[in-house]
């Protein structure tokens, strides 16, 4: 790159897009894997910037080994050799899916921000990598026969080509990174992407079970839990989990530990936590007090219900906490005996 042609603004320029670009790989990737949480900024402009510059320079040089190596006078002389020279068209066919696919391999494990297991990350670069090198194969014999769209779209054919196959690489990159995903987490299979809907009591039942893993990890010194785990310990859907946590956190129940992989920690004392307002909380999630009129809903029979309803958890929870829960001592009437 000559500097002095392009210019300091558009040296600027072109690293502000570069890193701007990678950052939306991120975003999609985070994305895929329901993810909420970005980098800070420290560790994402040393992040990007091995991305940006070691990744390439890595996948170049070995492609550029690999064409050295085939082109020189061994491996010419090799190849006269009965078998070996069938072998050696064999692997050079072979290197560059290898490559690909051990590009796509640390793509997956690194791009987004959280713990993809190696066998996942490389059973998406595996499919992916092979779709990705099959169909550059088959667009680049396609473009090469396409003499007639040519003679058609003049020099806009070229940018057509560019863009089907632009829309086709990330396509393929997104499906791979979609395998990873689901083989790390299979219960997340299901027909849409759209979140499961859990009813009242599911929240309420979920939001205790997180308070008590969470605590119980506290109280005997256990590695604070993380989201993938949380995940595989419920069996819920990972939308599910994550909103749960976010309302537990903005509640002042839980806090997250400041790991670009945040965990969770009790934000108080589990001892000082009534449970009755544990409960009170998880029964009002996504309630909003501007939605309806509260005028609208009083009808006296249905307040003195709600009314003893609330009174009846008060007097059942009374005195017991969320450390209550860690000890086993939830029966009301464990202390009278």
């Amino acid at each position: 790159m000559k500097v002095g042609v392009l210019g300091s603004v558009g040296v600027g320029l072109l690293l502000y897009t570069v890193i701007s670009l990678t950052q939306k790989v991120e975003s999609a990737f985070n994305y895929v894997w329901r993810v909420r949480h970005t980098r800070n900024l420290a560790r994402r402009f040393s992040d990007y910037m091995s991305v940006i510059m070691v990744g390439p320079v890595l996948v170049f040089s070995a492609i550029g080994l690999t064409a050295s190596l085939l082109d020189s006078r061994l491996v010419h002389a090799l190849r006269a050799v009965p078998g070996v020279g069938m072998l050696i068209i064999v692997i050079g066919k072979i290197i560059p899916f290898l490559l690909i696919i051990g590009a796509f391999t640390f793509i997956y494990m690194f791009v987004p921000n959280t713990r993809v297991r190696f066998r996942s990350a490389l059973l998406g670069a595996s499919v992916s990598g092979i779709l990705w090198q099959t169909s550059g194969l088959l667009f680049a014999s396609f473009v090469a026969t396409s003499n007639r769209y040519t003679a058609i779209y003049s020099g806009f054919a070229i940018l057509i080509f560019f863009m089907i196959w632009l829309y086709l690489s990330w396509f393929i990159l997104l499906f791979g990174a979609e395998l990873s995903y689901f083989h790390q987490h299979p219960h997340q299979i299901r027909p849409q992407r759209d979140r499961y809907r859990l009813s009242n009591r599911i929240k309420e039942r979920a939001g205790l079970t997180v308070l008590y893993l969470v605590a119980d990890a506290f109280y005997h010194s256990h590695p604070p839990l993380t989201l993938d785990i949380l995940i595989r310990r419920l069996g819920l859907p990972g939308d599910n989990v994550t909103e749960l946590l976010q309302q537990l956190v903005q509640h002042g129940f839980l806090v997250e530990t400041g790991e670009d992989l945040p965990a969770y920690l009790p934000a108080h004392d589990p001892g000082q936590l009534p449970l009755s307002e544990v409960l009170a909380v998880l029964r009002s999630v996504e309630e909003s007090a501007q939605l309806v009129p509260a005028a609208l809903l009083e009808v006296a029979p249905v307040t003195h219900v709600a009314q003893r309803l609330e009174q009846a958890v008060e007097r059942t929870f009374s005195g017991m906490t969320v450390k209550d829960l860690v000890d086993n001592r939830t029966d009301p009437g464990a202390g009278e005996n």
